[in-house]
């Protein structure tokens, strides 16, 4: 993925969205509404969107795939058969027969990636792929609560670009020895989970262990 072909605000906006909807599909409409809170311009905010979708369209951007006005962030890069079969299940936002919910939609391919990102343990989540994003697009990422213990274990609370709270977690990993030999855990055979903090869950974590 290279970063010089993306504004960082525009990856910015996606990390938002992925918080606001905590789905691995985000609705580009939502990703525009947050960069409005960015950005005043709204030429220049057209352009920062452009910008992403060509990126995509280009193959610039992996792992972040455009359906029906949706991105679609797994963790890993899809297979040809796996994109066409959610192509498919795409085809139902523009069906017009179909009665449901599109978020009914969203949430099809959202749990389908998660099947295919992580079949052990359920760790491939919206926070995950936000905190993928910014690493990947060299964001701001930075510490502002460890609460491990002694033994390594416990959580650490990052902070992207000042504005977007991810916690990341380290345990001991329950998946059987099957699954620890298709690599299903860390090398070491810990868990590491990720999920989205809100500001006043960090602030009352960080007073109860202050003494």
């Amino acid at each position: 993925m290279s970063e010089e072909q993306v504004d960082k605000r525009a990856i910015t906006a996606v990390i938002k969205a992925l918080a606001r909807v905590k789905r691995l599909v985000v609705p580009l409409d939502v990703v525009e509404e947050e960069l409005s809170k960015m950005v005043e311009d709204y030429n220049e905010r057209e352009q920062l969107l452009l910008g992403l979708k060509e990126a995509i369209n280009a193959g610039a951007a992996a792992h972040v795939y455009l359906m029906h006005n949706r991105l679609v962030i797994p963790m890993w890069e899809l297979s040809e058969e796996m994109l066409q079969f959610l192509h498919k299940i795409a085809q139902l936002y523009k069906y017009k027969h179909y009665d449901g919910d599109k978020t009914e939609v969203d949430n099809v391919i959202h749990n389908l990636i998660k099947m295919w990102d992580d079949p052990c343990f359920g760790m491939a989540n919206a926070a995950e792929a936000a905190y993928y994003l910014a690493k990947e697009y060299g964001l701001g990422i930075k510490e502002v609560k460890d609460m491990r213990s002694e033994d390594g274990y416990g959580t650490v609370v990052y902070s992207i670009e000042d504005s977007i709270l991810v916690s990341e977690t380290f345990a001991p990993c329950p998946c059987d020895e099957e699954k620890r030999r298709n690599d299903c855990c860390e090398a070491g055979g810990d868990c590491v989970w990720r999920e989205f903090v809100e500001p006043s869950e960090a602030q009352a974590s960080q007073q109860g262990g202050e003494t």
